[in-house]
């Protein structure tokens, strides 16, 4: 009886410490910007979390990386951009995610990944992503 009660109480902690990996929050940096609000850079990194939403990957963190990078990086997301309204603004975010811990599509089983994220908008309009990935 005692052997049970120590092999639940070892598997339960086991799950309980396992839930809580899971349901940790990201690190988030918002940096420091003179081109936007904490409000401007909180809703941009907001798109980028609802990625991680449906898919298995967990986001580690999130961060801003900085006004210079983000202005020439402005050129960039013009280039991808086949709308017929140019960008204005854009904002450069780093962020640390694993894989699903089996893998599939296009991801390695259980493995980092640091990717970069190109959120623009046009002029009165709304976030979007523009580019991700390695880079």
């Amino acid at each position: 009886m005692k052997k049970f009660r120590v092999f639940l109480a070892v598997g339960i902690s086991l799950i309980v410490c396992f839930c809580l990996l899971n349901l940790t929050l990201p690190f988030t940096d918002h940096g420091s910007s003179t081109l936007y609000s904490e409000k401007e850079i909180e809703e941009a990194m907001q798109i980028v979390r609802n990625e991680f939403v449906d898919n298995e990957c967990k986001l580690y963190s999130i961060s801003y990386t900085s006004d210079e990078k983000s202005r020439r990086e402005l050129e960039h997301c013009n280039e991808l951009n086949h709308g017929d309204r140019p960008y204005t603004e854009c904002l450069v975010f780093e962020t640390k995610f694993r894989s699903p811990m089996f893998g599939g599509g296009a991801w390695s089983a259980n493995r980092v990944y640091d990717w970069t994220w190109f959120i623009a908008r046009t002029r009165n309009g709304d976030w979007e992503i523009v580019d991700r990935g390695v880079c």
